[in-house]
């Protein structure tokens, strides 16, 4: 650390030099980075599941290069002797098609027809663009396409839509705010710079990595948000630590200095806890996890390291320039702002929650504990078609086969059976009478295809995916006693639900046990690492409480343009605990640092947190607006899943800087007084001084 923090102080304009270079070759390398890393149904699921292993046997040994469930499905105006055999005509000569099941359904009217019709192309990518050739193909009056395979091209579509969107949105409104909380334009493009270096950088990495190992396209959504947001965070900390030393008269390197020394330290302490926090999901064995946490924890390796370095390069060149850009108001309102005094806002706020530690400690703490009891009725669903938006193609297709036909044949069951053909024809008819039997799908609809060794039945389920009747008979598939194993969509989320409940408790594990562990290495206590742990869980279960009343329950969906899925992802509460529990603590720090500066100077408890959250206070509520616009701007996805995600993280970190920070954790640390520190020691001058204060 020490190393690290001498080379942008003696080196300044070499610093600056090598990261221009830097950020030159990261922007050539990563530009192609949304390109590598693509959407595939597959990364939502365990590839050691029983579901992944037979889709994956299905699409690779059956003839004629089709997979266990059809790629591409087309519902046409007419009955099938009409409109149904017309496509289907033109699907047999289109040379990316590999077969067209040959049975054709009807609508209840009879007026519509549905085509079924497997891909030549074994890869899923190409797959996807294949779709949407076709697509394009048959466009025309009375004719809608969809499927799993399209599906996955406009997810990937809408990703790159969405990241391009959100960069838009939250630049322009970085620097504008910037210039709100910075008071300087020179301050307020500092943010901006070092989120954009890092990004660049972290795009770049995440491109070479693609190369070794598969990634998600999901993971550039939470590394731009991230490196954002943490860039703006990191920015104001230490900028605000810089101007504190020029408002005190010292040189812009003396300033340097001691701004690495203090809010360096929080921010290493923060960007190795987010990192930390992000790598406990590699414990869960699903791709789009793990790329999550493969892009999040470079994006906090980055951007603290940018921060670390570059930052600092850039205020010693800069010197007392920083505050150049600013109004005469602007400048007054920055020495009042860089000079904390007794009687701020902060400070009386502070002083409120310590007088009345009790009443404000319950009231707060009753506030939030209310608005997570929804989260008790939390459910939970897989990704579908539904989470994309409505302009999408395979979504119209998907409704309007819903609307209109018994069975909507929206990720059927296929069963992959390892027999031989007399014992996969019994196997057959078993399943044909359990089909009966339950009610939950036709049996006329069960199909026959072989290889050598493997056999293929196909259920036609009558309620939707991931209702609990698909849910119940893959359950009874899977007891039967017969060498068969059930793929498809509700099969896959079901083996995906139990996989993350297997793994859920080390991963809560490992977060629980990272975050306190650098607390403790910051603080040196033990009792606050278990209160920074009490509030992360508070912030969280009531920002994912409001998550459940607003998305799953249906409220805003005109204000925020979606439609309700009547319940949350499966992955969204534990991706969504990891992003909040990392920054979290991030905030916690913050204040406890600053208040720790205090105790050491031998202030006593209870101003020392009145001092420690007025010189911290505005820092993290500006810290909170600033990565609440950065990460907000993925609330405008078109994408249901990205546009929930963002607003829990914003909720959970706006609720975090506005109630547990300024009045939970001042009243619980005014009511703990001294066991706070336990069992550490105050360094001997100061207790000298807080001695000789109270002798006084």
């Amino acid at each position: 650390m020490h190393l690290l923090a001498q080379l942008p102080l003696r080196y300044p304009r070499r610093v600056l030099a090598i990261a221009v270079v830097l950020a030159i070759a990261a922007a050539f390398v990563g530009k192609s980075a949304p390109d590598q890393l693509s959407y595939r149904s597959g990364d939502f699921y365990s590839h050691d599941s029983e579901s992944f292993r037979a889709e994956s046997d299905l699409e690779h040994t059956l003839p004629k290069g089709s997979s266990g469930i059809p790629t591409i499905a087309v519902l046409a105006r007419g009955s099938p002797k009409t409109g149904g055999e017309r496509i289907a005509r033109r699907l047999k000569r289109n040379p990316l098609i590999a077969e067209v099941e040959d049975t054709i359904l009807a609508s209840r009217d009879g007026k519509t027809s549905y085509v079924l019709a497997w891909l030549k192309q074994k890869d899923r990518e190409d797959q996807g663009f294949s779709a949407a050739k076709v697509a394009d193909e048959l466009a025309g009056p009375g004719v809608v396409v969809g499927g799993l395979a399209l599906a996955r091209q406009e997810f990937e579509q809408q990703i790159g839509v969405d990241l391009r969107r959100a960069q838009m949105i939250a630049l322009p409104l970085l620097v504008l705010l910037g210039l709100w909380v910075f008071r300087s334009l020179v301050a307020a493009l500092l943010p901006v710079s070092l989120a954009s270096f890092a990004l660049l950088v972290v795009l770049a990495i995440l491109r070479g990595v693609g190369e070794l190992f598969p990634l998600s396209v999901f993971s550039l959504d939470i590394a731009l948000a991230l490196a954002l947001g943490l860039g703006v965070d990191y920015s104001l900390l230490m900028l605000a630590r810089f101007r504190e030393g020029l408002a005190a008269g010292k040189a812009p390197e003396q300033s340097a200095v001691e701004m690495l020394q203090t809010a360096g330290k929080t921010v290493a302490f923060s960007a190795a806890a987010i990192a930390a926090s992000f790598s406990s999901l590699l414990i869960v064995p699903i791709p789009f996890v793990r790329s999550v946490a493969v892009g999040g924890g470079l994006a906090a390796i980055v951007t603290g390291l940018s921060a670390l370095v570059l930052l600092p390069a850039l205020l010693v060149l800069l010197g007392r320039r920083v505050n150049a850009g600013a109004l005469r108001s602007w400048r007054r309102s920055l020495e009042r702002s860089a000079r904390p005094r007794e009687e701020g806002a902060w400070y009386r706020i502070a002083q409120f929650a310590t007088r009345r530690p009790v009443v404000v400690a319950t009231v707060s703490g009753m506030l939030m504990l209310v608005l997570a009891l929804p989260v008790l009725s939390m459910r939970s669903t897989g990704l579908d078609p539904s989470s994309l938006p409505a302009s999408s193609e395979a979504r119209h297709f998907s409704e309007k086969a819903r609307r209109e036909f018994k069975n909507p044949l929206i990720g059927e069951i296929a069963v992959a059976v390892y027999s031989n053909q007399v014992r996969a024809t019994f196997i057959r008819e078993r399943v044909n009478k359990l089909a009966e039997n339950t009610g939950l799908a036709t049996p006329f609809f069960v199909g026959l295809k072989h290889s050598p060794h493997l056999w293929q039945v196909r259920l036609n389920p009558e309620e939707p995916i991931f209702s609990e009747g698909s849910q119940r008979l893959v359950s009874e598939l899977r007891e039967l006693d017969a060498p068969i194993a059930v793929a498809g969509e509700t099969a896959g989320y079901m083996d995906s639900l139990s996989v993350l409940k297997q793994r859920l408790p080390y991963v809560v594990a490992a977060v629980v046990l990272s975050s306190l562990l650098f607390v403790f290495l910051a603080t040196g206590s033990l009792v606050l690492p278990i209160k920074t742990l009490a509030m992360n869980l508070l912030s969280l279960g009531a920002a994912l409480g409001l998550i459940v009343l607003v998305f799953q329950n249906g409220y805003l969906e005109g204000i925020l343009d979606y439609t309700s899925q009547d319940a949350m992802i499966v992955t969204l509460p534990g991706m969504v605990g990891v992003v909040a529990f990392g920054l979290l603590t991030d905030y916690g720090l913050f204040l406890l640092m600053r208040i720790k500066e205090e105790r050491e100077r031998g202030i006593p408890n209870r101003k020392a947190i009145a001092l420690g959250l007025e010189r911290s206070g505005r820092i993290i509520t500006a810290a909170a607006l600033l990565f609440a616009a950065a990460v907000g701007a993925f609330s405008t996805s078109g994408l249901l899943y990205l546009k929930v995600t963002a607003i829990a993280i914003v909720l959970t970190v706006l609720l975090d800087a506005f109630v547990v920070r300024p009045l939970l954790v001042p009243s619980l640390m005014a009511i703990l007084g001294k066991w706070n520190w336990w069992p550490g020691t105050m360094p001997p001058e100061a207790q000298q001084s807080l001695d000789s204060e109270r002798r006084r």
